[in-house]
């Protein structure tokens, strides 16, 4: 019923982030309500494209949120596009798609595998002639409308509840006083990488950039990989570990997030 391209990183070095090229999305990091935002990054060298109007799909984690295509742009591993056939209304696709998601996210914890090509090639959707599906979609668009609405409000209540909680938090640290700072090198030991980027392949060990950090929160689906051996050859003089805090110094600066 549908073709699935599945996405492929450019080469790094085609990146640019001063609208040169296509526009280039690695993963669900620009996802709206329902459909993709404004690209922050773009490519000179395109691999896999998706049109407008496909449905993209977050094929790493997270694994099976969707959103709509809004121009031609390159995909990276982190997305797969779907593009129905003639005889399917992308409407209902795209809401059956919703639906499904928490069966396609599935429940092995925080980090789910990713989804492949074949694997969303074979998800089972409902079918009826072209009018049928129409219809069905008339009604479900008040649904999506609603839940739009909702989620928006719920992001909303989030960055109230996050303002609230950083604004507790100065309070706090402006009562501690003098007598209760100390320099953060005191208590923990700080390090920082290699003053370069490496090549990055389509698998291997994990390589973090800052492109990963979101509100705290490191987003699997926006690291890249580097061979075992540049691995080996970065990691060194110190590797980072697990509960570790990774922190932002030059682009973005100031971004902190738990390493899971």
């Amino acid at each position: 019923m549908c073709e699935v391209i599945a996405g492929q990183s450019p080469d790094g070095q085609s990146y640019n982030a001063t609208s040169e090229g296509m526009p280039f999305y690695q993963g669900k990091k620009a996802f709206g309500a329902r459909h993709i935002g404004t690209p922050t990054a773009w490519t000179t060298q395109p691999t896999k494209v998706t049109q407008d109007g496909d449905i993209l799909m977050s094929v790493r984690a997270p694994v099976g949120p969707v959103n709509l295509a809004i121009a031609e742009a390159c995909i990276g591993r982190g997305l797969a596009a779907i593009r129905p056939h003639a005889d399917l209304d992308r409407d209902l696709l795209f809401c059956q798609l919703v639906h499904l998601e928490p069966d396609i996210a599935g429940t092995e914890g925080a980090v789910f595998p990713p989804i492949s090509r074949t694997e969303i090639e074979s998800l089972a959707i409902a079918f009826a002639p072209l009018p049928e599906q129409q219809r069905i979609v008339g009604i479900l668009e008040e649904a999506l409308t609603a839940m739009s609405t909702a989620r928006e409000n719920a992001e909303k209540n989030l960055r109230n509840a996050r303002s609230v909680f950083e604004s507790h938090l100065q309070a706090v640290f402006k009562r501690s006083g003098d007598g209760f700072t100390a320099p953060i090198g005191d208590d923990a030991d700080v390090f920082d990488g290699p003053h370069a980027t490496p090549k990055t392949v389509e698998s291997g060990p994990v390589f973090l950039g800052i492109s990963a950090l979101h509100d705290g929160v490191i987003n699997l689906g926006e690291t890249r990989h580097v061979t075992p051996d540049d691995f080996l050859r970065w990691t060194r003089r110190v590797r980072p570990q697990s509960d570790d805090i990774v922190f932002s110094y030059e682009t973005r600066p100031g971004q902190a997030a738990i390493i899971p």
